[in-house]
């Protein structure tokens, strides 16, 4: 085990060695990096410093902001209705994928019931620039969907 830098805080993660290392970084083709895996002995970050809107009592691991990221497929269809060329759901990277409800119905949600789990919204997702890059070829576009997503705002 051993302490490691996430989104400029330290958290403690099990380094899975060098193979994996080399792989990773081979995929990638940039700079050196390591895999680390999070157990759930290990103690997480402290989620108020990453934002004051979490509570004491909330855990991250690794993500930058929240475990969840939640897309409607209403959301992605208006999204591609103004978009040149298509993206798939892929390229958000979303944990859940919604049906059955309204075009970004998503984004004024403050809670999602699954079952007896419930899972409060914490803030908007700003996408970042991996949402530019075709999941499939790896090739990045630079403009979209960012460009049309910020237009919409």
């Amino acid at each position: 085990m051993s302490r490691k830098r996430v989104h400029g805080l330290e958290i403690e993660g099990r380094d899975c060695g060098e193979a994996a290392a080399q792989w990773i970084t081979s995929f990638l083709k940039t700079q050196p990096y390591r895999l680390v895996h999070y157990e759930p002995h290990m103690r997480p970050r402290s989620s108020h410093q990453i934002m004051d809107v979490f509570q004491p009592t909330d855990q991250i691991a690794y993500s930058d902001a929240s475990p969840f990221l939640i897309l409607s497929e209403a959301s992605l269809a208006d999204l591609n209705s103004r978009l040149e060329k298509k993206v798939k759901v892929a390229n958000f990277r979303p944990n859940i994928v919604i049906s059955g409800c309204g075009v970004y119905a998503e984004d004024s949600w403050d809670e999602l019931l699954i079952g007896d789990v419930i899972l409060k919204r914490v803030t908007a997702c700003s996408r970042c620039i991996l949402t530019t890059v075709d999941p499939d070829t790896g090739v990045m576009s630079r403009k979209e969907p960012l460009e049309t997503l910020k237009s919409m705002s």
